[in-house]
């Protein structure tokens, strides 16, 4: 077992929703990151995947690649599933993404949970609009794994009409690093109840 798989499970199974996983994700904010530039750094995972012609899957979209999501990726969307203080140091602002032609939407989410059906469903309509435009979106949260996974799981749901495990199969043949708890997992089967509500 890796020691990322035990710190899954000690936030998800003993510390989930507290006060002190708030905290802990606070403080291991920065290391975590450190970590995961190396990772990419060697190769060992790309920092964002394309899904399909309109959704990228990515970790945190770093001033430094502005340039290249935009102009390269045609990214005309930023959808954050953050906290405020993991876009303070290193990501555009709302006005930088806005010079440069996109529109930033963030979704507060703490680490190793999943966002709200709400800021679900609202991502996911900002998606579906970017798509009429053929333009792309970007989702991400900090690794690009977790909370901006289950969003993207969720909207190859609704347009594939896939089942829940089919879709994060779907996701991880294309961005294999992505890894969902059970909080995460539950969230997406809610979203799959939703549809199969609203379709019947």
């Amino acid at each position: 077992m890796s020691l990322s798989s035990i710190w899954t499970a000690i936030m998800t199974r003993y510390l989930y929703g507290t006060a002190f996983h708030r905290l802990l994700a606070r403080v291991l904010y920065f290391p975590t990151l450190v970590r995961l530039i190396f990772k990419q750094k060697v190769s060992i995972t790309n920092w964002y995947d394309r899904i399909d012609d309109t959704v990228i899957l990515g970790a945190l979209p770093f001033r430094s690649m502005t340039k290249e999501l935009v102009e390269g990726e045609k990214v005309r969307a930023v959808l954050s599933y953050n906290q405020d203080y993991e876009l303070k140091l290193f990501t555009n602002s709302l006005k930088d993404w806005e010079k440069n032609g996109v529109k930033q939407y963030v979704y507060p989410t703490w680490d190793f949970t999943p966002p709200t059906q709400k800021h679900i469903a609202d991502g996911l309509f900002v998606i579906d609009r970017e798509r009429l435009n053929k333009s792309s979106v970007y989702v991400h949260c900090k690794a690009g794994k977790g909370r901006s996974a289950t969003v993207v799981a969720c909207y190859v749901m609704k347009r594939y009409k896939m089942v829940p495990d089919d879709a994060i199969d779907f996701i991880e043949r294309k961005r294999p690093q992505i890894r969902m708890n059970s909080h995460q997992r539950q969230a997406i089967t809610e979203f799959y109840e939703n549809l199969i509500h609203k379709a019947n």
